[in-house]
């Protein structure tokens, strides 16, 4: 669209609000200034708004006054050639919508011009370039601030959803298999967790063990391991199904047994829906990867293993300090679950000033440089056996929850089994006192009363 067309149709549009002022109140919910091609027109604007605001009246003589306030270099005669274009309000609506268009037009216009030598720089991959370019187009399209006042039909809305996953499985929750954890812990649809543990305390294993859960319930993982090799990680998952010591799977030192285990549950695997992704990572590259597999499978959570491997977003200076990438990655993966309408679980290492402390207890501030701020939930793993070697504790493990938006904090208890690198629901002994003895539970060798991987057998 020529420029002299827009600038035609902005000045219809101030003249309109200058003829009926009360129309403001719906043009402000669908531009402001910034959507305006001409700065004059824009000053204009302000000054109406301003009028408008302060309940003034508008007429030229106090648009002029309120433009000299704001230093705008207007004539008495370009203010009456302005207001007085058009003398009805009535398409006020009308024009405001037509320059909004425009505005967005030209932001689009201005990205891709902006990355054109970026098309050309071989140096830059094309998933890279692709998700920058989709993500500032995004951020080009000004929100729509015209909303529905009354919340009746999405309260209505949320409702009827309601009843109707409880019919078949509330969808919008995703559950570990962790039955203790799961009663305690919401892990809905479009909100981030993160999960802190030290080495040592199995916080790939525990992301092995939901994931298989998920995929077993009918919904779809997938795993980005940025620490280890996708290999690894199927060794992982081959161990916890099979319940076999996986330091032999990884040596190639298999019993006969232990080999007639895996045979025996080769078969779970042929359905599998499970997507496991090694290698180097950028929230960016996450979120295009992200979009590709809803495109072509569907998606219902996401894990990142870890985040300090993350790498750095494209936008950041090469100055950025570990910190301020690792809370820029984290506001990123949030986004992500918002967008896509998934769950994001976030693995991280703590730091080692819990260790300082009497009992070695992670709290928030142990998370190494991540802010937590990005998360709904935050979870820690904390095994004391690792602190304390008492064999009564070696196959105990707590997972505290540090941080939950919509709900408590507290733990829960899980058994661990550390040949097969697996965490199970145990039972709590219900003649048990409190207190210091709350760590008695019943006897997790017998596997009678363990359930492995989080629930599946």
């Amino acid at each position: 669209m020529e420029s002299k067309t827009i600038k035609q149709m902005e000045i219809a549009l101030l003249s309109s609000l200058v003829a009926m002022p009360e129309q403001f109140s719906i043009i402000g919910e669908i531009l402001d200034e910034s959507h305006f091609y001409s700065t004059k027109h824009q000053q204009f604007f302000t000054a109406l708004k301003s009028l408008i605001n302060n309940g003034e009246p508008v007429d030229y003589n106090t648009i002029k006054y309120e433009l000299d306030k704001q230093g705008a270099d207007f004539l008495f005669s370009d203010v009456v050639h302005m207001a007085g274009e058009m003398p009805t309000g009535h398409v006020a609506e009308y024009y405001a919508k037509k320059v909004k268009d425009s505005a967005v037009r030209r932001n689009i216009d201005r990205v891709l011009k902006q990355n054109i030598s970026h098309v050309h720089d071989t140096s830059i991959e094309t998933d890279v370039l692709i998700g920058d370019i989709l993500s500032q187009v995004t951020n080009a399209i000004p929100i729509n601030k015209r909303t529905p006042s009354s919340i009746y039909p999405a309260i209505a809305e949320v409702w009827e959803k309601y009843l109707d996953e409880e019919e078949t499985g509330h969808d919008s929750v995703i559950k570990t298999g962790f039955y203790e954890l799961d009663r305690a812990l919401s892990l809905t649809r479009g909100t981030h967790t993160i999960v802190g543990a030290s080495p040592g305390d199995g916080k790939t294993s525990l992301g092995a063990c939901i994931l298989r859960h998920v995929s077993a319930t009918g919904k779809r993982p997938l795993f980005f391991t940025l620490e280890q090799s996708k290999e690894v990680m199927y060794q992982i998952l081959i161990a916890q199904t099979a319940k076999i010591c996986l330091t032999n799977l990884l040596t190639g030192q298999l019993t006969e047994e232990e080999k007639n285990k895996i045979n025996s549950t080769a078969g779970e695997w042929s359905d599998g829906n499970i997507g496991v992704i090694d290698g180097e990572w950028s929230a960016n590259e996450i979120r295009l990867r992200i979009k590709n597999e809803i495109d072509e499978h569907g998606l219902d959570i996401a894990f990142v293993d870890t985040l300090t491997l993350m790498k750095k977003p494209e936008h950041m200076s090469k100055d950025a300090k570990d910190h301020q990438i690792y809370n820029e990655n984290c506001r990123l993966l949030q986004n992500i679950a918002k967008e896509f309408n998934i769950h994001v679980m976030t693995f991280t290492h703590l730091n080692r000033e819990r260790f300082k402390r009497q009992g070695c207890v992670p709290i928030l501030s142990d998370l190494r440089e991540a802010g937590e701020q990005f998360a709904s939930n935050v979870l820690f793993i904390y095994r004391e056996y690792n602190i304390n070697p008492d064999p009564e504790l070696e196959h105990i493990s707590e997972l505290l929850i540090a941080k939950q938006r919509h709900g408590r904090i507290g733990k829960t208890v899980l058994g661990w089994h550390g040949e097969s690198t697996t965490f199970y629901n145990i039972e709590k002994r219900r003649d048990a006192p409190p207190g210091p003895q709350e760590k008695m539970w019943n006897d997790v060798v017998d596997n009678d009363k363990k359930v492995w991987g989080g629930g599946i057998q």
